[in-house]
């Protein structure tokens, strides 16, 4: 059973044993997201959006509807934010997507 609609953002590690799942109403600013490793549900956060690593490479990273990693937009150099993101939102990186 599927409770849940396709999150806003899914990150998922390249060993495929992370995905963070965020679910946003308001143009990207607050949200819910839901961390799990090995398939067990290990944080829920709820409050402002930020950008968070999974700690591991970033193997897919979708906002939006768009694939950003692996690509040339990806805001993420294995596990570590990009310089040019660096004090950016992460509504910015929509805006610019738009």
């Amino acid at each position: 059973m599927d409770i849940f609609c396709d999150p806003q953002i899914f990150a998922e590690s390249d060993d495929y044993l992370y995905r963070r799942l965020t679910y946003t109403n308001d143009d990207f600013q607050t949200g819910a997201s839901y961390t799990f490793e090995q398939g067990k549900i290990a944080q829920v956060t709820i409050g402002e959006i930020k950008w968070r690593s999974l700690n591991t490479s970033m193997a897919r990273c979708i906002v939006d509807g768009v694939n950003l990693c692996p690509g040339e937009q990806c805001p993420f150099d294995g596990a570590v934010l990009k310089p040019e993101w660096q004090g950016k939102s992460l509504r910015e990186m929509v805006e610019r997507l738009q």
